[in-house]
């Protein structure tokens, strides 16, 4: 099993949206950061799902970045979380994220 080293600074992950993700994928991560700004507590199910194509796109970088097939594992942890500090999501609870994905 190859070991991961997952510490790559926010100017990396932007590279990395860049060059792997399309344009669309790039502006619903770009809107979740947004409307994250805008609204950040008090959420009900619903807005919790509205988030759910930008946390699967962060899920699926997390698992490139960390080179790893499934969702699973520290340096898919770590991935993830750096993405989502990245866009400014790094406050969302946690088993909000789960539950929602």
């Amino acid at each position: 099993m190859a070991r991961t080293k997952v510490s790559e600074p926010a100017s990396t992950f932007r590279g990395f949206k860049k060059s792997d993700l399309t344009q669309s994928e790039r502006g619903v991560l770009k809107d979740d950061a947004a409307r994250w700004k805008r609204e950040p507590s008090r959420m009900r199910l619903d807005d919790w799902l509205t988030y759910l194509p930008g946390l699967l796109i962060r899920r699926t970088l997390a698992m490139r970045l960390a080179h790893v097939n499934r969702p699973e594992g520290k340096g898919y942890a770590l991935a993830f979380a750096q993405l989502m500090k990245a866009d400014g999501l790094d406050t969302m609870e946690k088993t909000s994220i789960s539950a929602a994905l």
